[in-house]
């Protein structure tokens, strides 16, 4: 696994919307570390990009599915 799908996981994301500022507390280091884990994860089909700025794990990683009215809710209150 993904050093971040394993941090998310730990940490009791795992079935969370994570956005950017989440994700800064759970890597350390630089933007660009994070940045790559974050890419990795992406390619790896480990970690879902709705938007720039808004991730979610895939369905293996988690416990139950997200409802599609709790993204579109994060998705409409990111955009205002």
């Amino acid at each position: 696994m993904n050093t971040l799908t394993n941090k998310i996981i730990e940490q009791g994301l795992a079935n969370r919307i994570l956005k950017v500022s989440q994700l800064k507390r759970l890597v350390k280091g630089t933007a660009q570390r994070r940045h790559s884990l974050v890419n990795r994860a992406i390619k790896a089909g480990k970690l879902y990009r709705f938007q720039r700025g808004l991730y979610m794990l895939n369905e293996r990683f988690r416990d139950y599915p997200c409802h599609p009215f709790v993204l579109t809710l994060q998705l409409m209150i990111l955009k205002y």
